[in-house]
């Protein structure tokens, strides 16, 4: 079994590999200065790509003990992406009081559209989290560190994932996680041995299948090992809204 798993992961990438999540997201370092929260509409209208197009009636996510927010002016989002981090996180902080606070990264502008350092981000859907530590490294959370950079906290981070994992299955919950396919094979070991069934395992990851198969919520990205990038759907009205204009 070891021996096909590496064969798997020395293919390369189909060229349609991971063709129904189009645009996939890129990421750098970038320096942004912090800005005051402002009140704008709480509904919000943003483009069928999460990547080209802007967003009206956002919402920033706000300042709490539960997590770090690494740009404030990049945090702002669909009110439902908004809403669905902060429950996410509270699930986690529920079942493990003395986690500690999650680095967040950004969500989109204010107004969406193009974000540096991204390819996505643009309509308020995509939400880049850090990874919890047993013991959070001396950089985090100012900054992502990477699995391998501390002991991570197995437990905490995997009660993330499956809390997202849940709110897939509503209007509007993530479509994808994008993270390390080798972070991805440390979850599933831990899961597995904690007695979450196949059948979960098998929707919420593509690990072990290979890093460019189509298979689970969880999927390989290139430089996610340090964090997951969560992506949203939109809500139906959105979608009949966006249609209605275009007649």
């Amino acid at each position: 079994a070891a021996d096909a798993e590496a064969e798997l992961r020395a293919l390369p990438p189909p060229p349609d590999a991971l063709a129904e999540v189009p645009d996939l997201p890129e990421h750098d370092e970038a320096t942004v200065e912090d800005e005051p929260p402002k009140a704008i509409a709480r509904r919000s209208t943003s483009g069928t790509s999460s990547s080209r197009s802007s967003m009206a009636g956002a919402v920033q996510l706000t300042p709490d003990k539960a997590y770090y927010l690494r740009h404030p002016k990049r945090a702002w989002g669909a009110p439902h992406v908004v809403g669905s981090t902060r429950e996410a996180i509270a699930t986690v902080k529920h079942k493990y009081p003395k986690v500690h606070r999650l680095a967040i990264g950004d969500i989109s502008a204010q107004r969406g559209g193009r974000l540096s350092g991204h390819r996505s981000h643009q309509t308020g859907r995509d939400v880049d989290l850090g990874l919890y530590f047993v013991r959070p490294p001396p950089s985090y959370p100012k900054r992502f560190v990477p699995a391998d950079g501390g002991k991570l906290d197995l437990a905490a981070t995997w009660a993330l994932i499956d809390a997202f994992y849940r709110q897939s299955k509503r209007p509007g919950g993530p479509v994808a996680i994008f993270l390390d396919f080798e972070v991805q094979g440390r979850l599933y070991q831990w899961a597995r041995k904690h007695g979450v069934s196949r059948r979960v395992l098998l929707e919420v990851f593509q690990y072990p299948h290979g890093r460019w198969t189509r298979k689970g919520l969880v999927r390989h990205e290139p430089a996610h090992d340090d964090h997951m990038h969560v992506r949203f759907g939109s809500l139906p009205r959105d979608r009949e809204r966006r249609s209605a204009s275009t007649r």
